[in-house]
Protein backbone atom coordinates (compact mmCIF):
# COMPACT_ATOMS: atom_id res chain seq x y z
CA UNK A 1 0.00 0.00 0.00
CA UNK A 2 1.40 3.57 -1.09
CA UNK A 3 2.12 5.81 1.45
CA UNK A 4 0.37 8.92 2.64
CA UNK A 5 2.66 11.74 1.85
CA UNK A 6 2.47 13.16 4.96
CA UNK A 7 3.30 9.69 6.35
CA UNK A 8 5.72 9.86 3.88
CA UNK A 9 7.61 13.06 5.29
CA UNK A 10 6.81 12.26 9.09
CA UNK A 11 8.66 8.79 8.96
CA UNK A 12 11.63 10.32 7.23
CA UNK A 13 12.52 12.71 9.34
CA UNK A 14 11.63 10.39 12.27
CA UNK A 15 14.11 8.49 10.41
CA UNK A 16 17.04 10.78 10.49
CA UNK A 17 16.27 11.50 13.81
CA UNK A 18 17.36 8.20 15.05
CA UNK A 19 19.96 6.79 12.25
CA UNK A 20 23.66 8.10 12.65
CA UNK A 21 25.46 6.87 9.48
CA UNK A 22 29.20 5.65 9.92
CA UNK A 23 31.58 8.14 10.38
CA UNK A 24 29.11 11.02 10.82
CA UNK A 25 30.43 13.06 13.56
CA UNK A 26 28.03 16.40 12.70
CA UNK A 27 25.03 17.34 15.53
CA UNK A 28 22.42 15.46 13.45
CA UNK A 29 19.74 17.43 15.64
CA UNK A 30 20.89 20.68 13.59
CA UNK A 31 19.25 18.92 10.69
CA UNK A 32 16.70 17.52 11.93
CA UNK A 33 15.43 20.83 13.63
CA UNK A 34 15.76 22.38 10.11
CA UNK A 35 13.84 19.44 8.52
CA UNK A 36 11.04 19.66 11.26
CA UNK A 37 11.20 23.43 10.72
CA UNK A 38 10.85 23.24 6.78
CA UNK A 39 8.19 20.65 7.35
CA UNK A 40 5.79 22.51 9.29
CA UNK A 41 6.56 26.09 7.46
CA UNK A 42 6.71 25.04 3.66
CA UNK A 43 3.69 24.94 1.44
CA UNK A 44 1.88 21.99 1.56
CA UNK A 45 1.69 21.72 -2.08
CA UNK A 46 5.48 21.73 -1.67
CA UNK A 47 5.73 19.61 0.58
CA UNK A 48 3.09 17.08 -1.03
CA UNK A 49 5.04 17.44 -4.35
CA UNK A 50 8.58 16.36 -2.56
CA UNK A 51 7.31 13.38 -0.79
CA UNK A 52 5.70 12.32 -4.18
CA UNK A 53 9.21 12.26 -5.58
CA UNK A 54 10.49 10.27 -2.65
CA UNK A 55 8.05 7.65 -3.05
CA UNK A 56 10.47 4.25 -4.52
CA UNK A 57 6.82 3.30 -5.69
CA UNK A 58 8.25 2.03 -9.56
CA UNK A 59 11.53 3.56 -9.93
CA UNK A 60 14.76 2.18 -11.22
CA UNK A 61 16.66 -0.43 -9.28
CA UNK A 62 14.05 -0.04 -6.27
CA UNK A 63 15.80 -2.13 -3.65
CA UNK A 64 14.13 -4.99 -2.40
CA UNK A 65 14.50 -4.37 1.24
CA UNK A 66 12.41 -1.63 2.67
CA UNK A 67 15.39 -0.32 5.06
CA UNK A 68 16.62 0.85 1.79
CA UNK A 69 14.20 2.39 0.57
CA UNK A 70 13.73 3.99 3.65
CA UNK A 71 17.57 5.52 3.32
CA UNK A 72 17.03 6.79 -0.06
CA UNK A 73 13.82 8.75 0.56
CA UNK A 74 15.90 9.93 3.45
CA UNK A 75 18.68 11.40 0.79
CA UNK A 76 16.65 12.74 -1.51
CA UNK A 77 14.53 14.57 1.69
CA UNK A 78 17.61 15.80 2.82
CA UNK A 79 19.07 16.88 -0.17
CA UNK A 80 15.79 18.81 -1.80
CA UNK A 81 14.56 20.36 1.77
CA UNK A 82 17.77 21.71 3.00
CA UNK A 83 20.92 21.85 0.35
CA UNK A 84 18.74 22.22 -2.47
CA UNK A 85 15.85 23.61 -1.92
CA UNK A 86 14.89 24.79 -5.39
CA UNK A 87 11.95 22.79 -6.87
CA UNK A 88 13.81 23.13 -9.93
CA UNK A 89 16.66 21.08 -9.13
CA UNK A 90 14.04 18.28 -7.04
CA UNK A 91 13.79 15.94 -10.53
CA UNK A 92 18.02 15.97 -11.06
CA UNK A 93 18.25 15.13 -7.33
CA UNK A 94 15.58 12.54 -7.43
CA UNK A 95 17.37 11.07 -10.79
CA UNK A 96 20.58 11.08 -9.12
CA UNK A 97 19.52 9.21 -5.65
CA UNK A 98 17.62 6.82 -7.60
CA UNK A 99 20.38 5.70 -9.81
CA UNK A 100 22.06 4.08 -7.31
CA UNK A 101 21.88 0.27 -6.73
CA UNK A 102 23.90 0.05 -3.71
CA UNK A 103 25.70 1.86 -0.94
CA UNK A 104 22.44 2.99 0.48
CA UNK A 105 23.66 4.16 3.57
CA UNK A 106 26.68 5.73 2.12
CA UNK A 107 24.95 7.83 -0.14
CA UNK A 108 22.50 8.75 3.32
CA UNK A 109 25.93 9.55 4.99
CA UNK A 110 26.93 12.13 2.47
CA UNK A 111 23.60 13.60 1.59
CA UNK A 112 23.74 13.89 5.64
CA UNK A 113 27.08 15.73 6.05
CA UNK A 114 26.27 18.08 2.62
CA UNK A 115 22.89 18.94 4.60
CA UNK A 116 24.78 19.54 7.85
CA UNK A 117 27.04 21.71 6.19
CA UNK A 118 24.64 23.44 4.13
CA UNK A 119 23.11 24.82 7.61
CA UNK A 120 26.06 25.56 9.21
CA UNK A 121 27.14 27.94 6.62
CA UNK A 122 24.46 29.21 6.45
CA UNK A 123 21.67 29.73 8.95
CA UNK A 124 24.13 28.63 12.05
CA UNK A 125 27.39 30.41 10.58
CA UNK A 126 27.31 33.92 11.79
CA UNK A 127 25.98 32.71 15.56
CA UNK A 128 28.59 29.98 15.44
CA UNK A 129 31.20 32.49 14.35
CA UNK A 130 29.98 34.68 17.16
CA UNK A 131 30.34 31.57 19.85
CA UNK A 132 34.01 31.32 18.14
CA UNK A 133 35.45 34.88 18.73
CA UNK A 134 33.49 35.16 22.16
CA UNK A 135 34.33 31.45 23.70
CA UNK A 136 37.26 29.86 21.67
CA UNK A 137 38.41 26.78 23.72
CA UNK A 138 34.31 26.02 24.22
CA UNK A 139 34.12 26.18 20.28
CA UNK A 140 37.11 23.94 19.94
CA UNK A 141 35.71 21.53 22.24
CA UNK A 142 32.46 21.66 19.76
CA UNK A 143 33.98 22.04 16.29
CA UNK A 144 36.37 21.19 13.87
CA UNK A 145 38.42 24.23 12.09
CA UNK A 146 41.06 24.45 9.73
CA UNK A 147 43.19 27.82 8.76
CA UNK A 148 44.75 28.75 5.98
CA UNK A 149 46.71 31.81 6.53
CA UNK A 150 48.68 34.58 4.61
CA UNK A 151 52.56 35.36 4.06
CA UNK A 152 52.45 38.42 4.18
CA UNK A 153 51.35 41.30 7.00
CA UNK A 154 48.30 43.35 6.88
CA UNK A 155 44.56 43.27 7.47
CA UNK A 156 42.99 40.53 5.75
CA UNK A 157 39.46 38.95 5.65
CA UNK A 158 38.54 35.11 6.24
CA UNK A 159 35.81 33.39 5.16
CA UNK A 160 34.42 31.29 7.75
CA UNK A 161 32.07 27.87 6.48
CA UNK A 162 31.53 24.38 7.09
CA UNK A 163 33.17 21.66 4.88
CA UNK A 164 32.37 18.04 5.59
CA UNK A 165 31.89 18.59 9.19
CA UNK A 166 34.78 21.61 10.02
CA UNK A 167 34.65 24.96 9.94
CA UNK A 168 37.17 26.33 7.16
CA UNK A 169 38.93 30.10 8.19
CA UNK A 170 40.43 30.77 4.76
CA UNK A 171 42.45 34.07 4.22
CA UNK A 172 41.35 35.96 1.85
CA UNK A 173 37.99 34.84 1.53
CA UNK A 174 38.54 33.07 -1.45
CA UNK A 175 34.76 31.56 -2.07
CA UNK A 176 33.07 34.99 -0.80
CA UNK A 177 31.27 33.15 2.10
CA UNK A 178 28.29 35.50 3.66
CA UNK A 179 30.02 35.42 7.08
CA UNK A 180 33.50 36.49 7.77
CA UNK A 181 35.88 37.07 10.25
CA UNK A 182 38.05 40.60 9.68
CA UNK A 183 42.04 40.92 11.07
CA UNK A 184 43.11 44.00 11.06
CA UNK A 185 46.45 43.79 12.61
CA UNK A 186 48.97 45.59 10.33
CA UNK A 187 51.46 42.40 11.26
CA UNK A 188 51.27 38.59 12.85
CA UNK A 189 48.73 37.10 10.55
CA UNK A 190 46.67 34.42 11.81
CA UNK A 191 48.69 31.28 10.36
CA UNK A 192 47.73 28.26 12.48
CA UNK A 193 44.97 26.97 13.92
CA UNK A 194 45.68 27.12 17.69
CA UNK A 195 46.24 31.13 17.47
CA UNK A 196 42.13 30.77 16.31
CA UNK A 197 42.05 29.68 20.33
CA UNK A 198 42.93 32.92 21.44
CA UNK A 199 40.60 35.10 19.24
CA UNK A 200 38.23 37.23 21.52
CA UNK A 201 35.39 39.19 20.68
CA UNK A 202 36.51 41.97 22.97
CA UNK A 203 39.88 41.92 20.91
CA UNK A 204 39.59 46.09 19.15
CA UNK A 205 41.54 43.82 15.59
CA UNK A 206 39.95 40.69 15.56
CA UNK A 207 35.85 40.52 14.94
CA UNK A 208 32.77 39.69 12.86
CA UNK A 209 32.19 41.67 9.55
Amino acid sequence: MAKDWNQRLSETIALVKTTAPPGFNGDRQVVVTALESWNRTAPADRRKRLSELMSQEGVPNRPSKEGDRALRRAALLLQCAVTYPDPAEWPQKRNDVNASKTGFAAFYGAALTSAHDSICSGALAGPNRDFLLASPQEFLEKYKITVSGKTTSGPVEYGFAMEKGAYKILAGNPFQTATKIRDQRPGRPVRHGRAIARLDHRHPVVGPQ
